[in-house]
């Protein structure tokens, strides 16, 4: 059977470290993309993601659309309700959040805005 026509419960899953393992196993191979990923019975899209996913964790970057821990305070010459974040998303797309939005649905906005995880 092959991967396109396997159900989702059918599929494979690999946990952080058997990604990790099959990455280095692919870089110490000489073997091209293609070679090893049907050799193995891999997804190349996924062994991609995984090598990209990897390389951004070692340089210390985050993936898009991941989630800082940001300390807001209002600024001294503006009222706090007059007080704005600015959030810069992928793209160029940037969205200016004014004090006492409600966290639940600016959530449920960003989520709709960032690009889909896998």
């Amino acid at each position: 059977m092959s991967e396109m026509t396997k159900t989702r419960a059918q599929r494979r899953r690999f946990s952080a470290e058997e990604r990790a393992q099959w990455v280095e196993l692919y870089e110490r191979s000489g073997q091209s993309l293609r070679e090893f990923s049907g050799e193995h019975d891999l997804i190349q899209s996924n062994l991609s993601r995984w090598r990209r996913q990897r390389r951004a964790a070692a340089n210390g970057k985050r993936g898009s659309g991941s989630f800082v821990e940001v300390n807001v305070t209002a600024s001294p010459l503006q009222p706090a309700a007059a007080a704005a974040v600015r959030v810069c998303l992928s793209g160029g797309m940037t969205m200016e959040v004014t004090g006492g939005t409600d966290a639940l649905w600016l959530a449920q906005v960003l989520r709709a805005l960032s690009p889909a995880q896998g």
